[in-house]
């Protein structure tokens, strides 16, 4: 078995770990909205669009010192 094959698998078991300690309902109120949803979820959401912001940022960045 390769090494990125462990790794993968490793990762995918403390992905579950992380998911099945994580099941609890939480309430997220955002401007007017209210919703339910797994903590688990909320996190994984929130992990997303940070690295969304991650990857895109230093793009603009970028772009913007070039055109000085």
């Amino acid at each position: 078995m390769s090494l990125k094959a462990i790794i993968v698998i490793i990762l995918v078991i403390l992905f579950l770990i992380f998911v099945f300690q994580n099941i609890q309902t939480v309430s997220v109120n955002f401007l007017t909205f209210e919703l339910s949803m797994p903590r688990a979820l909320l996190l994984i959401i929130t992990l997303a669009i940070g690295l969304l912001i991650g990857i895109f940022m230093p793009y603009e960045f970028k772009k913007s010192r070039s055109k000085k």
